[in-house]
């Protein structure tokens, strides 16, 4: 359903916040009933002769068939508008009765406020959301200065966002819902509003440049998106399997709430699989993001000559020098973005688990070495300015990173690496089919004692 109606996604939440399920229900009736069969036939016999005679007979069964199920697919859609409710005063002074019922039903009046108080003639908003069909409601100020007053007392409710105005309001909550919980959130700038907080509200305090504005293009939907995980390359082989990404869209987060990202394939020629799995909340610890990643390769499998730029390969060992590991990892991250997204700090930690298999008999390898741990740590920073992050076609984006990796489980490996990397995005505008020019430069270095296989590999 959501699919359906995505064109207008934006319109329908905007002009259709205040009607409740009886409304709809009416609605459906009515077109129901007045769309009879004599009306649908009329109006596929204005079809052209050559249209109506190849399935003018399939659309008249389909559309009475759908007039069947209005009701149906109007409560569906219904359901979907009425999740999450934006609500908005006007740019006067208003007053916002938010009145929490024992049931667990939210009652919303808006009227216009004058002397500090509510015209009682001029109630130009009412509706009762239902516990269950509606978690969120967002009342938006606008402008002037205008009151809210949230009161009632149940064991459950809705939850109520109060995005205050610019100006100086005022906000009383005396409500009480029964649990640890709280079900009415206030965001206001720093000493702009008078606030009663109460028992049941939580305040979140924005300076100006962090005022929350009210925009109705804002809202996006929740995704789950298949990414079958298919490819081909010299070492793994042709490899398939299925993969997803899933994201969750949350109250003024950006890019989103939190996202998850897990694909998993089979490699004929390594005859084993790969497993990569990838999460990342935004805003879980304050301003801080918290993230991660985990990667299980059974095996890992590439080509080793030799280190050194200066390796000298014979012909023989080409596409014949395998190295097959068993690769445990998982990593965590905490990190920290700005306003504008375009730049982030993380801190890494991980621990990876390798088992050496197979590797050529010019790898120096020891007993030790086969089965080995180890603990990462790291500081990472990014900039990114582009128009898209998938698949960027004009902008800058930059990389730097540092890692210590040591030992924790036979061996003495002990290093640490550094890269950087920058690159470009140019649109060329030579031809009709829309063309980039991707430029990548960068630089990796390692110090220390390190394991073959953890040496810089050109990727």
């Amino acid at each position: 359903m959501p699919g359906l109606s995505f064109n207008a996604r934006y319109f329908d939440r905007y002009f259709l916040n205040q009607a409740d399920w009886k409304t709809w229900e009416t609605q459906a009736k009515i077109i129901q009933e007045l769309l009879i069969n004599q009306i649908i036939q009329d109006a596929l016999s204005d079809l052209p002769p050559e249209a109506y005679n190849y399935n003018g007979k399939d659309l008249e069964r389909i559309l009475i068939a759908r007039r069947k199920k209005i009701i149906e697919f109007a409560k569906r859609y219904y359901k979907v508008l009425a999740k999450e409710v934006d609500i908005h005063g006007t740019l006067e002074k208003d007053y916002f009765e938010v009145i929490r019922l024992k049931n667990g039903d939210v009652e919303v009046n808006i009227y216009l406020r004058k002397d500090g108080d509510k015209v009682k003639s001029k109630l130009y908003y009412h509706r009762v959301f239902k516990n269950g069909e509606t978690k969120e409601i967002r009342l938006y100020g606008l402008d002037d200065k205008d009151e809210y007053k949230i009161s009632g007392i149940s064991k459950t409710s809705i939850l109520v966002r109060i995005i205050a105005s610019e100006n100086k309001d005022k906000i009383e909550d005396v409500s009480a819902v029964k649990g640890p919980k709280k079900y009415t959130r206030i965001y206001d700038e720093e000493g702009k509003s008078d606030i009663e907080l109460g028992s049941e509200a939580k305040l979140t305090v924005l300076d100006a440049e962090d005022a929350i504005l009210f925009n109705r293009k804002e809202f996006k939907y929740d995704a789950l998106t298949p990414i079958p995980s298919v490819g081909v390359n010299p070492d793994d082989g042709f490899f398939f399997g299925p993969g997803f990404k899933y994201v969750k869209q949350g109250f003024k987060k950006a890019p989103y709430k939190y996202m998850h990202d897990f694909n998993a394939n089979y490699a004929l020629r390594a005859e084993g699989f790969n497993i990569f799995y990838k999460v990342d909340y935004v805003k879980v610890l304050g301003n801080f993001d918290l993230g991660g990643r985990a990667e299980i390769n059974e095996p890992e499998v590439f080509q080793f000559y030799g280190l050194g730029n200066n390796t000298d390969v014979v012909e023989q060992q080409l596409g014949n020098s395998d190295v097959r590991l068993n690769n445990y990892e998982v990593i965590g991250k905490l990190s920290l973005s700005s306003k504008d997204l375009a730049n982030r700090l993380a801190v890494n930690i991980g621990y990876q688990i390798v088992d050496l298999d197979i590797f050529p008999n010019y790898a120096v390898v020891f007993e030790n070495d086969r089965n080995q741990q180890f603990l990462n740590t790291g500081l990472t920073y990014t900039y990114f300015n582009a128009d898209n992050r998938v698949n960027p076609t004009k902008g800058i984006s930059f990389l730097l990173n540092g890692t210590y990796t040591n030992s924790t489980v036979n061996g003495e490996v002990s290093f640490v690496s550094m890269e950087s990397s920058l690159s470009f995005y140019i649109p060329v505008n030579y031809f009709k089919k829309k063309t980039t020019l991707a430029i990548r430069s960068g630089i990796k270095t390692i110090d220390g004692d390190f394991n073959f296989y953890q040496a810089n590999f050109l990727s």
